[in-house]
């Protein structure tokens, strides 16, 4: 069963207001769903950018500006929306979710082998894992990163195929630049995008 939380603030602290926004995550409680968004808030109003980096299992992990040219408040927003991510939420805005249904998609990966998976304007988060899986192709796949709609996503990985960094961005290009960067910042060898999309 798929819960929806709806976030008032989700644009964290002095930001200036900014719409409510519908984030789902299967099986999650309020309770839950509190704790979460209070530490995705407290991040977001610490760091001016959010990123996804692992070497190993999938975490978050906030990072200083990557140079992406947007304002403070758009990388608070960022951070929070990010942080969100990284911990199993979809996030659907309020004003447009309903109306016509954004598409979704999500970013596999294999550790051991460093094989790698994306789906794109899939109906559901779920099928976008389904098909982000089946991409991936590897029994050890998993889901690193979900994208929403009308947003897209990059991941980009090192030389061995050990390190990783992800983001999702409102642009191909910067969701690119983003991933690239956070993967660098990981490893001394070099980064390169492996795969980027954007849903309607």
């Amino acid at each position: 069963m798929r819960s929806k939380f709806v976030a008032i603030l989700a644009c964290a602290g002095a930001m200036a207001a900014c719409a409510p926004t519908i984030w789902d995550k299967p099986g999650a409680t309020q309770a839950e769903f509190n704790r979460d968004s209070g530490r995705c808030r407290l991040l977001a109003r610490g760091m001016n950018s959010g990123d996804f980096y692992a070497e190993g299992s999938p975490k978050f992990v906030a990072a200083a500006a990557v140079g992406n040219a947007v304002g403070p408040a758009i990388n608070q927003q960022e951070t929070y929306h990010d942080c969100m991510m990284a911990v199993g939420y979809s996030p659907r805005s309020s004003a447009s979710a309903e109306a016509d249904g954004g598409l979704y998609g999500a970013f596999a990966r294999d550790d051991v082998g460093g094989k790698y998976g994306y789906s794109s304007n899939q109906h559901t988060p779920a099928s976008a894992d389904e098909a982000a899986l089946r991409s991936c192709a590897a029994q050890t796949c998993k889901i690193v990163f979900r994208v929403g709609p009308r947003l897209c996503g990059a991941i980009a990985m090192n030389d061995n195929g050990k390190v990783w960094g992800g983001a999702t961005r409102p642009a191909r290009d910067v969701a690119e630049v983003a991933a690239m960067e956070n993967c660098q910042k990981r490893t001394k060898l070099q980064c390169a995008v492996k795969g980027s999309e954007c849903n309607r």
